[in-house]
């Protein structure tokens, strides 16, 4: 990694390395919550978190 540089508005990181070309990746949060749903293919199942977190009693994620 040579550099990395915020956006002004804060809702995109750009990672730049001598090897590779650069790479953007959104940080607003609702940009972050939208691809960790779509990855997780719609958030935690309830079965994992009660399995995960049996104290917490389940919530929707995604």
């Amino acid at each position: 990694m040579q550099s990395l540089t915020f956006a002004r508005n804060g809702t995109t990181l750009a990672v730049d390395s001598e090897r590779t070309s650069p790479h953007f990746y959104a940080i607003a949060p609702k940009s972050v919550v939208k691809a960790i749903c779509h990855r997780s293919r719609g958030g935690m199942r309830k079965a994992d978190w009660k399995f995960l977190i049996p104290e917490v009693p389940y919530r929707r994620t995604c």
